[in-house]
């Protein structure tokens, strides 16, 4: 199967299409090289812009250190999947990138972090045509969550939003679940017993949203689906989305939450 060929390659290489977002609170001198290197790739690719952005959000980083849990795995499965003989995703390097969702940011609202993704999000991409996507765990679903009405307000379309358990730890209930507009759908995944620091997910809100509640169901190993596990188990269920999505195919907004739940379980146990 192909998930036994995921296993059969060594998922620790080095790809050249991951790369970190730089943290918010850096220096003078590495934000200048920063901007030099964005101008440099976006000059030399005003004709040749991808029609593909996954930008995948980690939960909380909290030394803005760039430590992103399952979704290094995530990036490599998208990666090596999406150059297979089955789908033929012509990705250009860069396409995929790593985010990391700092606690901190240095404006209110966390108007610097939005901004450093805006400048991920534009390099050598496509807006008016391209297919973006988003994934956030925790911290970092939370983050989109709140940078939503920022997106709609700049015009930037999100074809797919994947929320996989948006927390905020002990203000949870906080978490903003309206998902705006200028997002085409939204898979929200969650649980709702609090981790402990409090950390839950709940249910958004908007015709374009697909709740799937995971509270009391368990994995292939008899475990509870919590917070801290929510993100390995919907792992391989999200990389297959996320692929159909790369194609323009959303067919998990037809099917029921318990279908979804059902195909979620499935792809943990079997894989692909």
């Amino acid at each position: 199967t192909c998930f036994n060929i995921l296993k059969r390659k060594n998922m620790l290489h080095k790809l050249h299409s991951l790369h970190k977002l730089h943290p918010v609170v850096v220096e003078a001198k590495k934000k200048e090289e920063d901007n030099i290197e964005v101008n440099q790739i976006q000059n030399n690719n005003k004709t040749n812009k991808s029609k593909f952005k996954v930008l995948l959000f980690g939960g909380a980083d909290f030394f803005n250190d760039g430590t992103y849990g399952t979704n290094l795995k995530l990036a490599e499965y998208l990666e090596i999947l999406a150059n297979s003989e089955k789908y033929k995703i012509p990705l250009q390097k860069g396409d995929i990138r790593i985010v990391n969702s700092p606690i901190f940011g240095n404006e209110p609202d966390g108007k610097d972090i939005y901004k450093e993704i805006i400048k991920i999000i534009k390099v050598n991409f496509d807006l008016s045509n391209g297919i973006l996507i988003l994934y956030g765990y925790s911290w970092g679903g939370q983050l989109l969550m709140e940078f939503l009405k920022y997106f709609k307000n700049d015009n930037i379309k999100i074809n797919l939003l994947i929320t996989i358990d948006a927390a905020k730890g002990p203000v949870s209930f906080a978490v903003n679940n309206d998902v705006t507009s200028n997002v085409k759908e939204n898979l929200n995944v969650f649980q709702t017993t609090p981790s402990p620091i409090l950390s839950y997910g709940s249910a958004n809100e908007g015709s374009n949203v697909k709740n799937i509640d995971l509270t009391d169901e368990k994995n292939s190993k008899g475990e509870k689906i919590v917070h801290s596990n929510i993100d390995e188990y919907t792992l391989l269920y999200c990389c297959q989305i996320i692929l159909y999505a790369l194609k323009n195919n959303y067919k998990f907004k037809n099917r029921s939450e318990s279908q979804i739940k059902k195909d979620i379980k499935l792809y943990e146990t079997t894989g692909y």
